[in-house]
């Protein structure tokens, strides 16, 4: 399994403040079934431009790969961002240097509201205007915002990725509303979107076993499969 959501990369955001806890969190992915996973930091445009943040994000994976000496005990590891959306985005010229890295798939978070026309045209024209994938960010925290509206089937229609929190899976958020998504689908992948090694811990194995055991191992080697596709020309560390 790969984890395309976290908040490993010591001193970047809300995350990770140190190099023992971002150890730790790889080491328990690892435990829990992880072969690869996604760093990915917030980005947020309104705070620094796209230079300035993987100059930052350089300096702070250099120091974690110091400290880790034997390979075999960690899983892979690439590099991303978890990218804010902000207007015209898709006209941004530095926008594909936040995709991870060796690929075109970018890790979007959508606005915490309702969204307009133009939010989801823009996430269209990332791929349209950019060549870039969206992999939306926790597609279930999204979802009570959206009431009302068909902006959620709306987005499902679009050229994109969605990811979903290994955290959905032990709580009803998503599940009554959208188990035919989880059921048929095949345009989804997990991130445990772990941030620390107290509240917001690795959590993979959590959506590993219900997929495993509520969906079935098929969709869970689809999953599997997606995820090994979209990172398969990436740059590992």
């Amino acid at each position: 399994m790969k984890d395309f959501h976290t908040h490993i990369l010591p001193n970047m955001d809300d995350g990770s403040q140190d190099i023992i806890t971002s150890l730790e969190m790889l080491k328990s992915l690892k435990l829990q079934g992880a072969d690869g996973v996604v760093l990915t930091p917030h980005y947020y445009y309104d705070v620094e431009d796209v230079g300035a943040f993987l100059i930052r994000r350089e300096i702070s994976v250099n120091e974690l790969l110091k400290h880790i000496e034997t390979r075999h005990n960690y899983p892979n590891i690439y590099l991303g961002a978890e990218v804010a959306f902000f207007p015209n985005m898709s006209k941004y010229k530095d926008i594909d240097r936040l995709c991870i890295e060796g690929t075109k798939y970018m890790l979007l978070e959508m606005p915490f509201g309702k969204w307009s026309h133009d939010t989801l045209e823009e996430v269209d024209n990332l791929y349209n205007n950019k060549n870039i994938v969206p992999i939306i960010a926790h597609l279930e925290r999204y979802i009570a915002f959206q009431k009302g509206t068909n902006n959620i089937n709306d987005l499902l229609k679009l050229n994109l990725i969605i990811q979903i929190n290994s955290g959905a899976f032990k709580r009803k958020i998503i599940r009554p509303k959208y188990h035919k998504f989880l059921t048929t689908s095949d345009i989804y992948v997990i991130g445990s979107d772990s941030h620390n090694m107290d509240e917001r811990k690795p959590d993979l194995k959590k959506a590993i076993e219900y997929i495993n055991n509520s969906i079935g191992k098929n969709r869970l080697m689809n999953i599997n499969q997606l995820g090994d596709e979209i990172l398969i020309n990436a740059t590992r560390l």
